[in-house]
C-alpha cells in the first residue's frame, strides 16, 4: 500500500497542474456587445469591440482557481529558450509585416497599377497620321509631290465609355486586394491561435510528462516484493508515460509545422523559430449576426466587385451600341510638282457607312453581360451569407461548448477527482478507477485546449467575413 501511496502523490499533482488554467476562461458572451461602424476603402467596415476580461473564477468554496503561471515557466523547446536572442512577436505586428512584404499582396498592388495604366490609355484620343490620301509621283519634269495629315475623330463618346469601364476594371482590382488581403489576414490569425494552442498543449504535456515519468519510476522502485497486482499498476504507469511521451513528440512536430505555416503567411521564413506572445483564453470579439449579414450582403469586398463588374457591362453595353456610329477621319493635303502651276490643296474625309454590320452580335452579347453580371450578384451574396451562417453557427456551438467546459463539464470532473482522491485514500477506490478517473480529468481539459482553439479560429472567420482591422 506504500507504493500506492507515492503512485497517488504523484497523479494528484498532475489533475492539479492541468486543471487550474481552465477554470479562469471568460465568462458566456454578451447579448449588448458594443458595435461601431466606420467607413473606408470604399466599403463599410465594422469593428467589434471585444469584452473586457473577467475578474478571476472562484469555485463553490470561494477559493481562486485562476492558472498558476509558474507551471508554464518553463521554455517550449529547446528553439525558444530564453538564453536564445529570438524576437517575440505579437498578432498585430504579424500582421503589419503580411501587408508590408508578403508578395499576395505586392502582386495585388502591381495588378492595380497595371488597371490604372490600362484606364489611362482606353481614355487617350487617336495620334493624327501622316496621310495624303494620293500617290507620290516621281516622273522627271512632271514629278508630283504630296504632304498630308489625317486625323481620327471619335463619336458618340466612345473614349469616354472606353475609359470609364477600364476606371471600373481599377476598382475590381483595388476590391480584389480587399479580398485577398482579408482571405490572407484571416488565414494569418487562424494559424496564430493554431499555434497558440500547440504551445499550450506542448506546455501541459511537458509538464504532464515529468510527473508521468517520475511517477513510474517510483512505481518500480516499489515494485519489487509488492507481488502481480503491482506489477499490472506499474505496467499502467509505463504505459500512461508512453502515451504522454507519444503526445508530446507529436505535438512538438505539429507545432513546428505551424510555427512554419504561420512564418509562410506572414511572408516572412525567418520568423519561424522565433516567439509568439498571446493566449487562447482571452475573451474573443462579439459578433452580431444582423450586422453580419448586411455587411456580407452588401459591403464585403466579393459582393463590390461583383456589383462593380454589373455597372462596367452597362457602360460596355453604351459602347456597343455607340459602335454602329462611324468615326470620321478628316485632314488636308496639299500637292506641288517640279513645274509651277501644279499645286493642289484639298481636304479628305473618309467613313465607314454602316449598312450590314451595325454591331448586332455584340449589342447582344453586351446585354446578355449585363443580365448575368446582375444574376452574379444575386449568387455572390447568396454564397457570401452562405458563408456566414455556416461560420456563425460553428463560431456559437463551439463558444458555447466551450463555457459548458468551463462552467459544467470540468467542475464536474475535478469534482469527481476529489471524491476519487477521497476514496482511494480510505481504500474504498481500487486504482483502477482513480486511474479510470484520473484519464478523464486530462482528456477534459485537452479537449478544451481544441475547443478553444476552434472559438478563436472560427472568430478569425468571422472577422475575416466583416473585414475587421482589428483582431485581439
Amino acid at each position: 500500500m506504500k507504493m500506492n501511496h507515492h503512485r497517488f502523490e504523484f497523479r494528484s499533482a498532475v489533475i492539479l497542474l492541468l486543471c487550474s488554467p481552465w477554470l479562469s476562461i471568460a465568462a458566456e458572451p454578451r447579448d449588448d456587445a458594443s458595435l461601431v461602424k466606420r467607413d473606408g476603402a470604399k466599403s463599410r467596415i465594422i469593428q467589434v469591440h471585444s469584452e473586457e476580461v473577467p475578474a478571476p473564477s472562484t469555485d463553490d468554496k470561494g477559493a481562486n482557481t485562476e492558472p498558476a503561471k509558474s507551471v508554464y515557466d518553463a521554455p517550449l523547446d529547446p528553439e525558444s529558450d530564453s538564453s536564445h536572442s529570438l524576437r517575440t512577436w505579437t498578432l498585430a505586428e504579424l500582421q503589419a509585416v503580411a501587408d508590408t512584404i508578403h508578395p499576395m499582396l505586392q502582386r495585388d498592388r502591381a495588378r492595380i497599377d497595371s488597371a490604372r495604366g490600362g484606364a489611362l490609355q482606353a481614355g487617350l484620343y487617336p495620334n493624327p497620321r501622316f496621310d495624303t490620301n494620293n500617290p507620290q509621283v516621281f516622273n522627271g519634269q512632271n514629278s508630283l509631290f504630296n504632304a498630308g495629315i489625317q486625323q481620327e475623330f471619335v463619336v458618340k463618346g466612345k473614349k469616354r465609355l472606353d475609359r470609364a469601364a477600364a476606371v471600373k476594371v481599377v476598382q475590381q482590382n483595388e476590391f480584389a486586394y480587399v479580398q485577398d488581403r482579408f482571405g490572407l489576414l484571416t488565414n494569418l490569425r487562424q494559424q496564430y491561435y493554431v499555434l497558440l494552442a500547440a504551445q499550450r498543449r506542448l506546455k501541459v504535456l511537458q509538464k504532464l510528462q515529468e510527473i508521468t515519468a517520475s511517477s513510474f519510476a517510483t512505481g518500480k522502485e516499489q515494485e519489487r516484493g509488492a507481488g502481480e497486482l503491482a506489477h499490472i499498476d506499474v505496467l499502467l504507469l509505463k504505459i500512461d508515460n508512453q502515451r504522454v511521451q507519444a503526445d508530446l513528440e507529436n505535438t512538438l512536430r505539429l507545432q513546428r509545422g505551424a510555427r512554419k505555416q504561420l512564418a509562410m503567411l506572414v511572408g516572412d521564413p525567418s520568423i519561424s523559430d522565433d516567439q509568439f506572445e498571446g493566449s487562447i483564453y482571452d475573451t474573443p470579439p462579439q459578433y452580431d449576426e444582423k450586422i453580419l449579414n448586411e455587411f456580407a450582403a452588401a459591403n464585403s469586398a466579393y459582393v463590390q466587385i461583383a456589383k462593380l463588374d454589373v455597372e462596367r457591362n452597362e457602360i460596355l453595353l453604351k459602347r456597343a451600341v455607340a459602335e454602329p456610329y462611324p468615326n470620321i477621319n478628316l485632314g488636308p493635303a496639299y500637292q506641288w510638282g517640279l513645274v509651277q502651276g501644279g499645286e493642289q490643296f484639298w481636304l479628305t474625309v473618309t467613313f465607314p457607312i454602316p449598312t450590314w454590320d451595325r454591331n448586332q452580335g455584340g449589342i447582344q452579347a453586351a446585354t446578355a453581360d449585363v443580365a448575368g453580371a446582375r444574376k452574379n450578384v444575386e449568387a455572390v451574396q447568396l454564397e457570401q451569407l452562405r458563408r456566414v451562417a455556416d461560420a456563425y453557427s460553428r463560431h456559437r456551438a463551439v463558444r458555447a461548448q466551450a463555457a459548458k467546459y468551463r462552467k459544467d463539464i470540468i467542475p464536474n470532473a475535478m469534482n469527481a477527482f476529489k471524491l476519487a482522491e477521497k476514496g482511494f485514500k480510505k481504500g474504498e477506490w481500487d486504482f483502477i478507477r482513480y486511474l479510470q478517473v484520473q484519464r478523464t480529468v486530462v482528456d477534459t481539459n485537452m479537449a478544451y485546449i481544441d475547443l478553444l482553439e476552434n472559438v478563436w479560429t472560427t472568430a478569425a472567420e468571422l472577422s475575416g467575413l466583416l473585414q475587421l482591422e482589428d483582431f485581439e
